[in-house]
């Protein structure tokens, strides 16, 4: 019986849609009972035990008490948390990589439209177990028209965000989809019935951050980015910090701050095809992993700044070879601070503009509407 109802459950297990709420909570009854009682928990009486596993197995709906949800309830609260979590589990994220990022977990949320008690104790610990991925990344420096354009991009469940500076003027731009866009006045979120609404994103414990340094071996290690891709970041800190850490927070909210680097991968793989020939180049690879380090450091440090408590998860094999470096490299970022923060005026405010795909190019238009003219331009414009 345990093994049918684990090969049911896993069939439909995160859509209560297609099966029904009903049967939905009932299969998880079954299920979670069978399990509970395997493990001969004494929180649960024989006498209940026997009610609630004679309820779950009738077979209509006139051999059943009429509430379904008023007996789920009189189940013990470990009982019922057992099932919140069944519903909210999530696979375990993929192992990090510069070039794919997490997708975020499709999460059944109709159980939290049942009723108010329901929603209450389901909410708990959908706030307390679910980590969501968020993506930031450090994109290469162009050179266009003199000025050296500087993008950093963040892809949270609600958004997709490029942070532009070109010399001049900074831009924030939505990369949603013209399909999910809808209206400028969404303030670039676009809706996602698998999550809970962006308004909710503040009521969450933890969220896993990968940051990504997207940039190449041969362009980025060269690129002294310096303030302006500093500043840039500062402006994702301060859209998470608006999104998950508002003044209304109860709960202090964790990042887990996990790392990875183009250019690592880049050095590694280039290391690998010369060690069978050659090791004079092996400290010159091992001058490009400690660049590679300080600049992954470099990127996550402004992600050490904001309302939040934090964990690094540097690659092990770098805290191993140069063991010390991440704590050194943020202390020196600390003193450093003063000159090198968030300044007034543009970087506080970016001009925000809308991305959209039309047709074979691109319109860019300001975010709500107004008075702005959309301006229609190629690939080659738009760069510039």
């Amino acid at each position: 019986m345990l093994f049918v109802a684990s090969r049911l459950l896993r069939l439909e297990r995160l859509d209560a849609g297609l099966l029904g709420i009903q049967a939905y909570l009932r299969l998880l009854l079954i299920l979670t009972h069978l399990r509970h009682n395997t493990r001969n928990s004494k929180s649960v009486s024989s006498s209940s035990q026997v009610n609630t596993y004679a309820y779950i197995m009738a077979s209509t709906p006139q051999q059943r008490r009429p509430n379904t949800f008023h007996s789920f309830l009189h189940l013990p609260r470990e009982l019922r948390d057992d099932i919140y979590r069944s519903i909210f589990s999530t696979p375990p994220p993929p192992p990090l990589s510069p070039n794919t990022s997490s997708i975020s977990p499709s999460l059944g949320l109709s159980i939290l439209r049942v009723n108010k008690q329901i929603h209450h104790e389901a909410s708990e610990i959908l706030y307390a177990t679910v980590v969501f991925p968020i993506r930031i990344s450090r994109n290469d420096a162009r050179a266009i028209n003199g000025n050296t354009l500087y993008y950093v991009s963040q892809e949270t469940p609600w958004e997709q965000l490029c942070y532009r500076y070109s010399g001049k003027d900074g831009n924030l731009l939505s990369l949603n989809t013209t399909d999910t866009l809808g209206s400028p006045k969404q303030e670039y979120t676009h809706p996602n019935d698998a999550v809970p609404s962006i308004a909710y994103g503040g009521r969450f414990r933890k969220f896993r951050i990968e940051v990504a340094d997207q940039r190449t071996l041969q362009t980025g290690i060269n690129t002294e980015s310096g303030s302006a891709s500093t500043k840039l970041l500062f402006l994702a800190v301060d859209r998470l910090s608006t999104l998950l850490a508002p003044a209304t927070r109860q709960i202090p909210l964790t990042l887990e701050i996990h790392a990875v680097s183009r250019i690592l991968d880049q050095v590694e793989e280039e290391s690998r095809r010369i060690s069978s020939r050659s090791t004079i180049l092996e400290p010159l690879a091992g001058f490009y992993r400690e660049k590679a380090y300080k600049e992954i450091i470099d990127t996550i440090w402004p992600l050490t700044k904001g309302p939040w408590r934090y964990t690094i998860h540097a690659p092990g094999l770098l805290k191993k070879e140069f063991p010390g470096l991440l704590e050194q490299r943020l202390e020196l970022h600390n003193q450093l601070e003063g000159g090198e923060t968030r300044e007034e005026g543009v970087w506080r405010e970016p001009t925000t503009v809308w991305d959209l795909w039309v047709g074979w190019g691109r319109e860019l238009s300001y975010a709500g509407g107004g008075e702005h003219e959309i301006d229609s331009m190629d690939e080659e414009d738009l760069d510039s």
